[in-house]
């Protein structure tokens, strides 16, 4: 028995120093924008629009529901006649889920700041359980939509306020690919590299830097 005990012990640390992985949720992202940016007396003010992609590495507990977002990326891309560019950003997503009466609340909300300026992201989205290429009965809770706001102000360090309003929609076969464990094996880094070298390198785009 205390052979056993002791096995049990080792088997328990070695549990908590192993690796966790997440699993991978790769949505589609549009973005609107209108910028105003300070020019003297007045201010000039412009509408963009923006399409990319955001990578998210999640946490689950026991019952597939979400502990925490560990990573997360963004990848847009652009093009301007004959050239065409993509970069990349890092996100810090805190996660709250919030119990309504008949579904489950998503809220992801981040907030940066620095002596120029600060921006605030908040979004949200119904979670449902879906299947995201883990198994036939395996599942896990996903809002395949989400939607929000973006407001940064930048005036002091560059003369600029940004209004976003942002709407992302699963990528269900790129997510399914990215937790077989055959293929991406829920790896984040893999996501992110599919996205790049498979997709956009692949059609011309160069990383601006």
């Amino acid at each position: 028995m205390k052979m056993l005990s002791k096995s049990a012990i080792v088997l328990a640390i070695l549990a908590i120093c192993l690796p966790v992985h997440g699993e991978i949720l790769i949505y589609k992202k549009t973005m609107k924008c209108l910028m105003a940016s300070e020019n003297d007396v007045l201010w000039d003010v412009d509408e963009e629009k923006d399409r990319g992609f955001l990578v998210l590495d999640v946490i689950y507990d026991a019952n597939g529901a979400v502990s925490e977002i560990r990573d997360a990326e963004q990848i847009d891309f652009e093009r301007n006649g004959r050239y065409k560019w993509y970069w990349q950003e890092e996100h810090w997503f805190q996660f709250a889920g919030i119990e309504l009466e008949k579904s489950l609340l998503w809220v992801l909300m981040q907030k940066y700041s620095n002596e120029g300026g600060a921006e605030i992201f908040v979004m949200t989205g119904k979670a449902k359980d879906t299947r995201i290429g883990l198994g036939k009965d395996e599942r896990r809770e996903v809002a395949k939509t989400i939607k929000g706001d973006i407001l940064a102000d930048w005036v002091d360090s560059e003369g600029i306020v940004q209004i976003c309003t942002i709407s992302l929609r699963l990528q269900t076969k790129w997510t399914k690919q990215a937790n077989d464990e055959n293929e991406g094996d829920q790896d984040f880094e893999y996501a992110i590299n599919d996205i790049v070298k498979a997709y956009l390198e692949k059609r011309g785009y160069r990383h601006l830097i």
